[in-house]
């Protein structure tokens, strides 16, 4: 019914796909990194089993990277592409196995241009290499339950090998070891294989048993980490961060969801959730009711989560993997339209409205990375009103060469003039992070807040630097005055206020960093 020839827009999709690839790659090294990539580039500088925020794959990956090709934001991106890119390739595996190479393209062509995902494809941040690791847990899930089904993927055996349950351990392991919400994907997986008979006998085989032992194993690193540091990581994750939250709030979980359309696009928002709806309809075929279960679990929990405490707009991101495949089987069968013109013509209504909200914010995300087209078509929209360059935030990639440049020139000055040799600091992990990441040397985090900091610069470490002077720094995203901080008077006694640095993106304004000397 849906065989019909690939048209000239479909066929060239595969090239765009590799071209999107190649401008990652080429715009990886022409821009700073943001802040939260510098943060996971500090980690290396003290590589460790795992971390507070989060596990260490991550931070495993850019080391890796960075030993080959030096400490540059190309080689602090290149895992992340890499990891994105694969993904995408998994999506599309499964989509093909499930439905057809048509799906696949869609799917595909959803993963590289749909907000969130488009927005993270080259940040270097922990949810890339789960991407890798959700999505093949996907396409290997899907292949071992249509063994276990009597399918032809992996043979005609109704008992699932060893060898892929061990291959399934691993693919559990490695994506926990790249963000804590990877489980879920592994919940999603034994739901599916329980609630159906001819599946859950593979749950009480020596395979499944040893697929756990594996994936328990993998998970000791940040095992033995917290049980180090006294679960500091765990108490985080399931319960600190989650507190405070006032309980129900509706206007929170409001924020949420348009979050939700926003990220992904109201169409594609839209398209995501009926397809939701679809599979569940459709739970007698194996495939769809494969989908709802690698989606509804994920999505249940951070739409509950976000009603009683804060919430991450891009949590809930990965459930959308397998709604993505949903989508774009519904767009290859017309979105049931019984006629062949009645397909053809809801494709393109549903195709021309996706490609107008997801493409012009594609380009613009990507065009703002090299000139600062954010606030001058704030600009011409809104002439008369001010701008404040928070609103841009692509500019937190900018200046912070500037920013090394001036500090080193103080510090020079002050060594010269014999009046010490002051070591450098801030109070947010975002400033300490990338003013280490371009200075090329440790930066002192001065706050009370618990982050990866608090574990590496410990009060014995702080010793070390006692009686040095201390170059303070701020900026117009988290400022703070060292004068008005009782805790930094603690440590301080005197903080004079020096000149300020501001930086310029091509003429505009980009962002102003303050700093103090204190002693």
């Amino acid at each position: 019914m849906f065989a019909r020839p690939l048209n000239t827009l479909e066929r060239l999709l595969p090239v765009l796909f590799i071209g999107i690839v190649i401008m990652r790659l080429f715009l990886a090294g022409m821009t700073g990194l943001g802040d939260d990539e510098a943060y996971y580039w500090d980690w290396t500088r003290q590589l460790q089993l795992s971390y507070f925020d989060h596990p260490p794959m991550i931070a495993w990956l850019i080391h890796l990277s960075t030993a080959v090709f030096g400490d540059t934001a190309f080689a602090v991106r290149l895992p992340a592409i890499l990891c994105n890119s694969l993904a995408t390739l998994f999506l599309m595996l499964l989509a093909t196995e499930m439905f057809s190479w048509r799906t696949a393209l869609v799917a595909g062509a959803l993963h590289m241009l749909v907000p969130i995902f488009a927005l993270g494809g080259m940040m270097a941040v922990p949810d890339a290499p789960m991407a890798l690791g959700w999505s093949f847990m996907l396409w290997l899930g899907w292949r071992m339950a249509s063994t276990a089904e009597g399918g032809t993927f992996m043979g005609d055996s109704e008992r699932v090998s060893l060898g892929s349950w061990m291959m399934m351990g691993l693919a559990v392991g490695f994506a926990f070891l790249s963000k804590y919400t990877a489980l879920m994907a592994a919940v999603s997986l034994l739901m599916f294989f329980f609630f159906k008979p001819v599946l859950r006998r593979n749950l009480m085989t020596s395979g499944f048993s040893a697929s756990l032992l594996v994936a328990f194993i993998c998970t000791l690193p940040v095992v033995f980490w917290n049980m180090k540091h006294g679960f500091p990581s765990f108490a985080f994750h399931l319960s600190d961060r989650h507190g405070g939250g006032g309980g129900a709030d509706f206007n929170r979980w409001l924020q949420f969801w348009v979050s939700q359309v926003l990220f992904l696009s109201p169409v594609v928002f839209v398209m995501n959730h009926v397809a939701l709806g679809v599979a569940f309809l459709r739970g007698r075929d194996s495939r769809w009711r494969y989908l709802f279960w690698m989606a509804f679990p994920t999505l249940a929990l951070f739409s509950i989560q976000s009603l009683f405490s804060e919430f991450k707009p891009h949590w809930p991101a990965p459930a959308h993997f397998a709604l993505m495949i949903a989508s774009a089987r519904l767009f290859e069968e017309g979105f049931g339209g019984r006629e062949e013109f009645q397909q053809s013509a809801r494709r393109k209504l549903v195709g021309w409205l996706a490609a107008g909200f997801i493409l012009p914010l594609f380009v613009l995300f990507h065009a703002a990375l090299l000139q600062p087209v954010i606030p001058r078509l704030a600009a011409r929209i809104a002439p008369s009103a001010s701008w404040d360059p928070k609103f841009d935030p692509t500019n937190d990639l900018f200046g912070w060469d500037q920013l090394a440049q001036h500090l080193k020139s103080l510090r020079a000055d002050r060594i010269a003039n014999e009046t010490g040799d002051p070591i450098f600091a801030s109070w947010r992990y975002q400033l300490v992070s990338q003013m280490a990441f371009s200075l090329g040397e440790e930066v002192w985090r001065l706050s009370p807040t618990r982050d990866h900091y608090s574990f590496t610069q410990p009060p014995e470490r702080w010793k070390t630097v006692a009686g040095r002077p201390v170059i303070f720094v701020s900026d117009n995203r988290y400022h703070r005055d060292p004068n008005s901080d009782v805790e930094f008077s603690r440590l301080y006694s005197m903080c004079a206020e020096l000149e300020p640095v501001y930086v310029q993106r091509d003429g505009v304004h980009a962002r102003s960093f303050r700093l103090w000397e204190c002693r």
